[in-house]
């Protein structure tokens, strides 16, 4: 009997340590929504930041159509980046992330950071207007750090 209190005691402590890992692991920040129109469709946009399996960080940009409804290819684009508290850029992606195929909204993530320090996000996002696109920013993310 003392052999099966032991595993179920084991167990439970293993369960415990690897679920407050996880949760840890995944949490992240995000920065409050814009809202904005473009084109005669309502959009919001937003930053947040990922912690990785790497002890990085990942800035994110999002922006989506308020209605859930589908639209074109290429009618929106993200741009994140993450910044050091400085307010320097330290990651951002080589170009413009389009939707590829009819969406209600498109995420993409700047390269993993794993520099020490604190970091916030701050992305941009693009909405197709008829003749080209209009860009907003996001509202920037609370910081997070690397330790």
């Amino acid at each position: 009997m003392k052999r099966i209190d032991f595993f179920l005691v084991y167990f439970i402590a293993a369960f415990i340590v690897s679920t407050s890992f996880m949760v840890t692991f995944a949490s992240g920040t995000e920065g409050p929504k814009r809202y904005f129109t473009v084109y005669s469709i309502d959009y919001h946009n937003q930053s947040s930041l990922r912690p990785t399996w790497n002890n990085g960080l990942q800035a994110r940009t999002l922006i989506m159509h308020e209605d859930n409804i589908n639209l074109p290819a290429g009618y929106m684009g993200v741009y994140p980046r993450l910044y050091d508290d400085n307010g320097v850029v330290v990651s951002e992606p080589l170009d413009w992330v389009y939707n590829n195929s009819p969406a209600v909204g498109i995420e993409a993530p700047a390269p993993t950071y794993t520099e020490e320090g604190a970091y916030y996000s701050h992305g941009l996002t693009r909405a197709y207007n008829g003749d080209g696109y209009t860009q907003h920013s996001t509202y920037r993310s609370p910081s997070l750090n690397i330790n």
